[in-house]
């Protein structure tokens, strides 16, 4: 299976089936999904975005692709430099969900819409925040400077092997 295969079949595909449902889910693969956007935004090979290139650039890669990706451009305000040093969606959501699987106090998720209207507790919701992940993976898989890297194959799936290291 091919980059583009897993990103359709996994990111937009999986998470789609179970975002209404278990929208708590849905969040914690996306807020992860959009660190590995980042570094599919950053490298140019699946040796990079499994390696050792990327390592302790998280922050870096979740924020590249929440500022450089139209579809989440609505978000790009919580990456705002006087917002936890530019890093209060990474902060709040991914690592809130990475570290302790719950997100940071200031934000909140809801099923549905987004609500930015409370700068002290900013909403988002799981329908809105879903489309937007679908967009942005969408975008990133028709970036024409990232047609041979959505080719590479990612998953083997008949040994269940993830990505070109062994270790995965």
């Amino acid at each position: 299976m091919n980059l583009r295969e897993f990103i359709t079949k996994y990111l937009i595909e999986e998470v789609g089936k179970i975002k209404s449902n278990h929208p708590f889910l849905a969040f914690s693969v996306m807020s992860i999904g959009i660190e590995f956007l980042g570094k599919c935004l950053n490298y140019t090979t699946i040796e990079d975005i499994c390696g050792d290139a990327g390592k302790g650039e998280s922050a870096n890669n979740f924020n590249y692709a929440v500022c450089n990706l139209k579809s989440f451009a609505k978000y790009s305000f919580l990456c705002d430099s006087s917002l936890d040093s530019g890093n209060w969606l990474y902060h709040h959501l991914r690592c809130g969900f990475a570290h302790n699987f719950m997100v940071k106090q200031g934000l909140s998720l809801s099923g549905g819409s987004n609500d930015f209207s409370d700068k002290t507790n900013i909403i988002i919701g799981c329908k809105d925040f879903y489309d937007d992940f679908y967009s942005a993976c969408c975008e990133l898989m028709e970036m024409e400077d990232k047609a041979s890297l959505m080719a590479e194959n990612f998953v083997d799936e008949e040994n269940n092997i993830t990505g070109t290291t062994t270790n995965n």
